[in-house]
């Protein structure tokens, strides 16, 4: 019992009571818990599941080559400067969701077709 307090204690300190072992990724892509716990929601209700059924298949931590976070909309122009950021992949009802994020902490899901890679190599 001491070992289990001991262990939500520290996981309540660290901000990721929330988290399952399956989102426990997240945390070391070093994306807050609560803008992954936000896209959870979001996938959740998209794909009309639990938040409890959903998992986050990777947050890494990367460079968008402009103010769109690598997920443009038709017809609009955005600053090119370069982004530091995350792409998370989440899994809700069997289908695969790609959110984009700043390290401001504004997201967006972004469709396949208008997803864009980030930038090589490590977020800046």
């Amino acid at each position: 019992m001491r070992t289990t307090l001991a262990a939500l204690g520290v996981a309540f300190a660290m901000g990721c009571h929330h988290m399952t072992d399956g989102n426990a990724q997240a945390a070391s892509g070093g994306a807050p818990a609560e803008m992954i716990e936000a896209m959870r929601g979001d996938a959740a209700t998209r794909a009309g599941v639990s938040v409890s059924a959903v998992k986050v298949e990777s947050a890494l931590g990367v460079t968008w080559p402009d103010a769109s976070l690598g997920c443009p909309r038709p017809g609009m122009l955005y600053p090119q400067v370069l982004v530091p950021g995350w792409r998370v992949r989440i899994v809700a009802g069997g289908k695969t969701y790609s959110y984009h994020a700043g390290r401001r902490g504004n997201w967006a899901w972004c469709p396949a077709d208008r997803a864009q890679e980030p930038l090589p190599g490590n977020a800046i």
